[in-house]
């Protein structure tokens, strides 16, 4: 079982035998037990564990610490499966991450979710600007009066984005918008009541850059890092050693626990990537 980090109201599990609390979802014939001798902290750990476990298996990472929620709603979009992500808590503050919504139906899928949970965007986010996560900049932007945010690296892609629509089929592609504030290392995005850190993790692309919480113990890696594998750096403006560079002294310096949300396929976390990752192992 993938090991998932108590909420920051509790103590973190230890490394020891002794300190660490195994616990599996509960079955009709497996109930869940929790003995009553316990100290109540430990009762509580369990069931917040209990509960992170079954809500990760559904893309969704929950924080109870203050009765915060983050809640990480994942889309799949256009014909590259790209993620799209939208990060709300408990407020009705949102942001959107990398809009890859082409097609009208996929447009309506995000704008409805949106809607639904009665939500207010207000930041527009690239992790870096390749055409399949820039296909609904311009449709977030004009639809929530919001300016793009990215890294400066990444204009050169965005300037001739037309044209790099055009080579990959999509020709109902609308120009996005120029980013109106630029995104840097040890910058924060400061929504609701919660925070992510950027971090400069160029490779993949000049301008990559990741959103790290600490606090929630997750860190959106765009393209940089997937599950057993890593981003293509054939690309113009790609480079396989400062991709690796930007993975080991960025990523792989988080916590083992920290869950990993890729751009493209499942998400993993920082410790099943150090083990069992063949590109970097």
């Amino acid at each position: 079982a993938m090991e998932v980090p108590c909420a920051s109201c509790c103590e973190k599990p230890k490394s020891n035998n002794k300190g660490i609390i195994t616990i599996a979802p509960p079955t009709p014939t497996t109930p869940l037990s929790i003995p009553a001798k316990r100290p109540i902290k430990s009762r509580k750990r369990i069931v917040i564990k209990l509960i992170q476990l079954i809500l990760y298996k559904y893309k969704e990472l929950i924080s109870l610490h203050n009765i915060i929620i983050m809640k990480i709603k994942t889309f799949t979009f256009n014909q590259f499966q790209e993620n799209t992500f939208v990060i709300s808590d408990n407020t009705s503050d949102c942001i959107i991450i990398d809009p890859g919504c082409y097609l009208q139906e996929e447009k309506n899928e995000l704008e409805n979710y949106i809607i639904e949970n009665k939500l207010k965007p207000i930041y527009l986010i690239n992790t870096h600007c390749h055409i399949d996560h820039i296909l609904g900049n311009n449709f977030i932007s004009k639809r929530w009066g919001l300016d793009l945010t990215a890294n400066k690296k990444d204009l050169d892609l965005l300037k001739n984005s037309q044209e790099i629509a055009k080579m990959y089929g999509f020709v109902n592609f609308e120009p996005s918008p120029l980013p109106k504030k630029f995104l840097d290392e040890g910058d924060i995005i400061k929504f609701g009541n919660s925070e992510l850190n950027i971090l400069f993790t160029p490779g993949h692309a000049p301008g990559h850059i990741s959103l790290y919480s600490k606090k929630y113990d997750f860190v959106l890696s765009g393209d940089v890092l997937f599950k057993h594998s890593i981003g293509r750096t054939d690309l113009p403006g790609g480079d396989f050693n400062v991709l690796i560079n930007s993975i080991k002294n960025k990523l792989f310096t988080l916590d083992n626990e920290t869950i990993v949300y890729c751009g493209h396929g499942p998400s993993t976390t920082i410790g099943e990537e150090k083990k069992h990752n063949p590109f970097l192992t």
